[in-house]
């Protein structure tokens, strides 16, 4: 790390967090010791949303940063290029929206509001090229700032690996890095030095993620100093985290953290609570206070991989975890429309389709003739056809219905023509040994249709 110029005080983050695995921690929580939340220990949209933090936010919103998280590359999709760059819809990918969406807000309200990315090594060229023609940049800060990297450890020796023909030894931090990334970078001090005291963060894949004033009116009028903004699990979340009570704490709880025996527990609990959606607010004075205090300590993430039959562990933290650091933490119960996410090419099936569409200022808006308004429909496409994007698009080349749709099962390759619409609970397989392919303009109703033969 010090040969690649890396910062003593990130590689004194890493250290720590080796000596934990090397002492041998899993990163995973201790099931037993944690406990659900109070009612009084969350808040409901419902009570924010109101003219007095509304006004109270819309006047604080000189005051703010919005920062979205860029780093991805979308390997869940086998991508090799920057997320962000998929088109979402026609002409418009999560860059377009999210540097629209900004653009209304400054306009809307007449104030500058930076913005700015963490991208990694791998995004920031090709972003930065494809933000030039909408001009975001304040004059005294950065567009972007980059995140750290963190060395492969080998799973059974516990030493740096590095693949030659990758020419690549390194793996992301997890978005937990955000906080030194941005201290480092002298990102923090600059923005206390022209007057900007919070930061409202977000995933560019959440296309929901928009500054909200009656949020924002709300934190600064009860003092809080970190807010993170959860919403109700549906089956399509079985893996988001969690929130719970641990030493009389907040904590998040994230899947890769819980112990395999209790997985199904964690899967149970979250169906009946409400999860994060990585969109976070923080003040940055409180923050800085934390890192040049030492006592930011989130906790640690193993994830293990598989890199050319290597067996590699990164070690990682998550954003959302600072939630047990800060001293005045608050949890907001937010509607779904705040979490609109793709992961998986199921996620941009989804989006896709009817069931969203924006408006004149790129704010996202349900199809209001869908009854089950807040529950997207759960997803499940043959991972051997559709996972990766390249291969989803041959198959779904163009947006479907879904907004009258429960769920939808397709196994089997498939290849869906134009104005495809999907009703109820609908399983679709095709059973035979050749691609088979389903005319435009066909409508499924619950029900299972088996597909034998290459025409439909």
């Amino acid at each position: 790390m010090a040969e690649n110029a890396i910062d003593p005080k990130v590689i004194e983050h890493f250290c720590h967090l080796f000596r934990e695995l090397d002492e041998g921690s899993t990163g995973k929580v201790l099931w037993d010791e944690i406990g659900p939340l109070s009612e009084e220990e969350r808040v409901l949209y419902s009570q924010i949303n109101h003219p007095h933090y509304t006004k109270i936010g819309e006047a604080a919103l000189g005051r703010l940063a919005q920062l979205r998280l860029n780093g991805g590359l979308g390997t869940t999709m086998i991508l090799d290029h920057t997320k962000s760059i998929i088109e979402v819809k026609p002409g418009y990918t999560f860059i377009d929206i999210a540097a629209h969406q900004i653009l209304n807000l400054r306009k809307h309200f007449q104030h500058e509001i930076p913005w700015l990315l963490m991208n990694s090594y791998h995004t920031q060229e090709e972003t930065l090229r494809l933000l030039k023609p909408y001009s975001l940049q304040v004059p005294w800060m950065p567009l972007d700032f980059l995140q750290h990297k963190f060395p492969r450890i080998h799973g059974d020796t516990r030493q740096p690996v590095s693949f030659p023909e990758m020419n690549d030894g390194w793996a992301p931090p997890g978005h937990g890095d955000v906080f030194w990334a941005m201290w480092l970078s002298g990102i923090l001090e600059k923005m206390l030095e022209q007057g900007i005291r919070w930061i409202f963060a977000s995933n560019i894949d959440n296309v929901g993620a928009e500054v909200d004033p009656a949020i924002l009116g709300y934190l600064e009028n009860h003092n809080f100093d970190f807010a993170m903004e959860v919403t109700p699990k549906t089956l399509a979340d079985v893996k988001g985290g969690i929130v719970v009570k641990h030493g009389g704490r907040l904590i998040l709880v994230e899947a890769a953290q819980v112990p395999d025996n209790h997985l199904e527990d964690f899967i149970k609990a979250g169906s009946t609570m409400n999860f994060n959606t990585n969109n976070l607010w923080w003040r940055i004075d409180t923050l800085l206070e934390l890192l040049q205090s030492e006592q930011l300590k989130l906790p640690l993430i193993v994830n293990p991989k598989m890199v050319n039959d290597t067996p590699v562990l990164q070690l990682e933290t998550a954003m959302g975890a600072a939630i047990s650091c800060f001293p005045r933490p608050a949890l907001i119960v937010v509607p779904r429309r705040r979490f609109v996410s793709v992961k998986t090419t199921h996620d941009l099936l989804s989006l896709r389709s009817d069931l969203y569409s924006f408006d004149r200022q790129m704010s996202i808006q349900f199809n209001p003739q869908r009854i089950r308004l807040h529950s997207p429909p759960i997803i499940n496409l043959d991972p051997r056809y559709y996972r990766s994007l390249l291969d989803f698009e041959r198959r779904f080349p163009f947006p479907v219905s879904l907004a009258a749709c429960d769920q939808l099962i397709v196994e089997g390759d498939i290849v869906f023509g134009r104005g495809i619409s999907f009703e109820g609970s609908v399983i679709i397989r095709n059973t035979g040994p050749d691609v088979a392919s389903v005319p435009d303009g066909t409508c499924f109703q619950s029900g299972e249709f088996v597909l034998n033969t290459p025409s439909f």
